[in-house]
């Protein structure tokens, strides 16, 4: 799974991007960065494993690039067309080292510029598309029907994430990778004094239903790049349990509809991303297509079942360890071992 970030010049996009370095590995633009999970963390001092893997999610620093119209260039748009989500940065601070483009910090202007960008150009590519259409005589088929749906949303300055859009609808148009039709996620970026007023955006916000956290991003970049143990003493010296790029890691992972299900043993202990709504053959391919094709039962406990009862054989006992088959619905936090055979 991929998390491009984007904003405007001097939005301190880059900024979030380090301080995202520092949870993983970086290699030409993109963050490799565990998913935390005090479930994996719990496991892990029960088994004592010789591996822990934890879920992980690649944020990509994409580079924003505007031709003479103030668009975005088919570079731009290349960077972040296969994304998964939108990690989309507004810029509330003030720092007059590092002055806006604009001449002033308005964080809603900001957003609405980029959200009008992003727009105009699925708008582009649905009336290509519906012409090319058009050229073909094909105006009774149902992509063209949906693609007219759509750009009609669209015509209204109204982002595709926002509308009501069937999950068939959403697969017929999988494949143009429209970029309003991304979940999205807004960082406000602010500073310790919040010398900027950024309630009119965190107002639209709410409107759209868009999840977004408000973050400093300096600071979160210094407390990234501290020793781990410096990182908590730092963290409680100021009051803060989780930081926020933590916070945004474990949101990405939830606005883009995945799970955790779980493997543990003296093995290993490892968090597994499926798509919420995947079956138990689904879930297996994930470990081994070996696996997927010799299925025979997957032993099912919840890890909160797990960790009340303290032991796979006592949670057999009760009847919380159950054998479950293909079309069981895998739920976030299960620990399952499969049986198979091949």
């Amino acid at each position: 799974m991929q998390i491009s970030i984007i904003g405007l010049n001097q939005s301190g996009k880059t900024t979030l991007f380090r301080a995202l370095s520092g949870k993983g590995k970086t290699t030409e633009g993109i963050a490799i960065v565990k998913v935390p999970d005090e479930r994996i963390d719990r496991l892990s001092e029960i088994f004592n494993p010789k591996k822990t893997t934890y879920a992980t999610i690649e944020f990509k620093d994409a580079k924003i690039e505007l031709d003479n119209s103030g668009a975005f260039t088919s570079k731009t748009i290349g960077e972040i067309r296969n994304a998964d989500a939108l990690c989309i940065v507004v810029r509330s601070f003030k720092n007059d080292t590092v002055p806006h483009p604009k001449g002033s910090i308005d964080p809603l202007r900001d957003f609405k510029e980029i959200e009008e960008e992003l727009i105009i150009t699925d708008l582009l590519q649905i009336e290509k598309r519906l012409n090319r259409l058009n050229r073909e005589a094909k105006q009774k088929s149902t992509e063209y029907k949906i693609l007219e749906k759509l750009k009609r949303f669209l015509d209204d300055e109204s982002p595709l994430n926002q509308a009501e859009i069937t999950d068939g609808d959403k697969k017929l148009v999988s494949g143009f990778k429209f970029l309003t039709l991304k979940p999205f996620i807004v960082i406000i970026n602010s500073d310790e004094n919040n010398s900027i007023d950024d309630n009119p955006l965190i107002n639209y916000l709410k409107n759209r239903s868009y999840e977004y956290l408000k973050i400093y991003a300096k600071i979160e970049e210094e407390i990234s790049q501290l020793p781990i143990e410096d990182q908590r003493v730092f963290m409680e010296d100021i009051g803060i349990k989780e930081s926020i790029i933590d916070r945004l890691i474990k949101k990405s992972y939830e606005v883009v509809n995945l799970i955790s299900f779980l493997t543990a043993g003296e093995d290993e202990v490892r968090a597994w991303t499926i798509k919420k709504g995947s079956t138990a053959v689904e879930a297996a391919k994930k470990i081994h297509s070996d696996i997927a094709r010799g299925f025979i039962r997957a032993e099912v406990v919840h890890y909160e079942d797990f960790i009340r009862e303290g032991s796979f054989k006592a949670c057999k006992g009760k009847g919380f360890l159950r054998l479950e088959g293909k079309d069981y619905i895998v739920k976030d936090g299960d620990i399952i071992n499969y049986r198979f055979n091949v």
